[in-house]
């Protein structure tokens, strides 16, 4: 019983060492819509949604209570850590395209 205690006692160390390995690979996710530059150079006040939706798709948020109203979203993010943080609020009226809200897009 005494020879086993020391090959336990490591075991347990390097157990518990595995669980907390700080070179554990994280996984980066994508949600959404990739906004790119090139393409919302394109948008313009006064587009029908239909011009909108063939340049960035369909939007990923529709809001029942407000229909002229599009939102496009994009994230990325390793593990709990937020890399990119992107949103798109279209807003259309009787001539079309409106007005447009960005959030972290440079």
């Amino acid at each position: 019983m005494r020879r086993l205690r020391p090959f336990v006692g490591i075991l347990t160390l390097v157990l518990l060492a595995g669980c907390a390995f700080p070179g554990v690979y994280e996984r980066k996710i994508q949600q959404g819509h990739i906004l790119d530059q090139e393409v919302l150079a394109q948008l313009k006040i006064g587009m029908q949604p239909q011009q909108v939706e063939y340049l960035l798709g369909s939007p990923l948020l529709p809001v029942q209570t407000q229909p002229l109203r599009w939102d496009y979203v994009y994230t990325l993010r390793q593990g709990n850590t937020w890399l990119e943080n992107q949103r798109l609020t279209l807003y259309f009226g009787p001539q079309g395209l409106t007005k447009m809200e960005t959030q972290g897009l440079d």
